[in-house]
C-alpha cells in the first residue's frame, strides 16, 4: 500500500502494481512495511485506489507466472511444472490460500483504474504527473492463450463474483461491456 495525503493505493497481485508502487514512492507516496496488505489494515481515512484487470486477461497472467515459478515455491500450484493443463489450473486456483480471489481489495476500493489503459496512464491519472515517462512499464499485452470452450464456462463458473465486478466497474466507468458467451 502506497499512501498519499489524498488517496491510498493498494496493490492488487498481478495488475502492474510493482510498477506502480515504485513509481508513487518516486512522486512521492509513503510505503507500507507489506507488500500485499490485508483488506482489514487499510485504514479508511480516505479514498482507496487499485487497478482491476480484465479476468481473463488477469487469470492468464497468473497462469503464465505461476509457470515460470520455481517449483516448491509459494506461487507454484500443486502440479506445476509438469501439469500445466490451463483447465487444471483453473480448477485448482480457487483453492490458493493466498489470494483467492482476483480482485481482493474489491470491497473497500472507492475507485478503479483499469489495467488495460497502461500503467504510465494509471499514474498519470492518480499523481497528475507530467514528468518523464516510468522506467521498465508496459502496457496491455497480447493475448497469448486460446480459451477453449470448457475453459471459459469453468472461468465464468468459478470466478463469476470477478467476472461481475469487472462488469460493474466498466458500467460504473461508462466503458463498453463485452460478454462472452458460450452456446451449447
Amino acid at each position: 500500500m502506497i499512501t498519499f495525503p489524498d488517496f491510498r493505493f493498494v496493490e492488487t497481485p498481478r495488475t502492474g502494481s510493482r510498477t506502480l508502487v515504485n513509481a508513487l514512492q518516486t512522486a512521492g507516496g509513503e510505503k507500507s512495511k507489506t507488500h500485499h496488505d490485508r483488506v482489514e489494515d487499510i485504514p479508511l481515512d480516505r479514498p482507496v485506489y487499485s487497478v482491476i484487470r480484465d479476468p481473463y486477461d488477469h487469470l492468464e497472467s497468473w497462469y503464465f507466472h505461476m509457470l515460470g515459478a520455481p517449483k516448491g515455491s509459494a506461487n507454484t500450484w500443486p502440479g506445476a511444472p509438469d501439469g500445466t493443463a490451463f483447465l487444471e489450473y483453473l480448477l485448482w486456483w480457487r483453492n490458493d490460500p493466498l489470494f483467492p480471489t482476483l480482485n481482493p481489495y474489491k470491497d473497500v476500493v472507492t475507485k478503479v483504474f483499469f489495467f488495460s489503459d497502461g500503467i504510465d496512464s494509471i499514474f498519470q491519472q492518480m499523481v497528475q504527473w507530467d514528468g518523464a515517462p516510468l522506467p521498465n512499464t508496459h502496457g496491455p499485452r497480447e493475448v497469448i492463450h486460446q480459451w477453449s470452450v470448457e475453459e471459459i464456462e469453468v472461468a465464468q463458473d468459478r470466478f463469476a463474483p470477478e467476472f461481475e465486478y469487472w462488469q460493474k466497474c466498466l458500467i460504473d466507468a461508462g466503458r463498453e461491456v463485452i460478454r462472452i458467451i458460450v452456446e451449447g
